[in-house]
C-alpha cells in the first residue's frame, strides 16, 4: 500500500463583522441618529464651535477668491466692490454632512470602514462647501439677479445629491469587501 498524503482542511471562512440588521433596522438607526444630530446642531447654532467653523469656511473661501477677485473678509463676511456675502448658519452645509454621517454610522459595517468613510466623506463635503461659497460669491458679482436661485435652489439640491452619492459610493465599497 502506498503512503497516504496528509489531508488538509481548508480554514473556516471568516465571518463578516457586519451584523445583519435589515432595512428596517438601518432606517430606524438612521432616523434616530439624524434626529439626534439635527437636534444637537440646532441647539448649538450659537456656540463658539459653530461660529469658528463658519469663520474657517469664510477664510477658506476668501483664500480661493483672492486670486480672482478683489475681496475682503471681515469676520464671516466676504465683500467686493459690487457684492457682499455673509457666511452664516446654513452656509456650513451642516445638515447634508450630518445626514451623510448618520447614514455611515447606521450602516452595518466595521468600525474602521465607518471611520474612514466619515473622514473622507466629510473632508470632500467641506471642500465642496468652500467651492460652493466661492462660486456663490462669483455668481453674486457677475449675475446678482441669479444669486438667490443658486443659493437656495441649485447649490442646495446639488449638495444634498453630493452627500447621497458619496454615501452610496461608500456603502457599495463596504458591501464589496469580503
Amino acid at each position: 500500500m502506498g503512503a497516504q498524503e496528509p489531508t488538509t482542511i481548508a480554514p473556516a471562512p471568516k465571518v463578516s463583522p457586519r451584523r445583519p440588521i435589515g432595512v428596517r433596522g438601518f432606517v430606524v438607526s438612521f432616523l434616530a441618529l439624524l434626529l439626534l444630530f439635527y437636534t444637537a446642531y440646532a441647539l448649538s447654532e450659537d456656540s463658539r464651535a459653530v461660529q469658528l467653523h463658519l469663520l474657517a469656511i469664510a477664510r477658506a473661501a476668501h483664500f480661493v477668491l483672492t486670486p480672482i477677485y478683489e475681496v475682503e473678509r471681515v469676520g464671516t463676511t466676504l465683500s467686493g466692490e459690487a457684492f457682499s456675502e455673509d457666511v452664516g448658519i446654513g452656509c456650513d452645509a451642516a445638515y447634508p454632512i450630518l445626514c451623510f454621517a448618520a447614514g455611515v454610522l447606521a450602516f452595518p459595517s466595521p468600525l474602521r470602514a465607518k471611520l474612514l468613510g466619515l473622514l473622507c466623506g466629510i473632508a470632500i463635503l467641506e471642500i465642496s462647501n468652500v467651492i460652493r461659497i466661492a462660486t456663490l460669491f462669483a455668481i453674486g458679482v457677475r449675475f446678482p439677479e441669479s444669486f438667490h436661485l443658486f443659493h437656495t435652489q441649485v447649490w442646495e439640491g446639488l449638495f444634498v445629491l453630493l452627500a447621497l452619492v458619496l454615501w452610496s459610493i461608500w456603502a457599495l465599497r463596504v458591501l464589496r469587501r469580503p
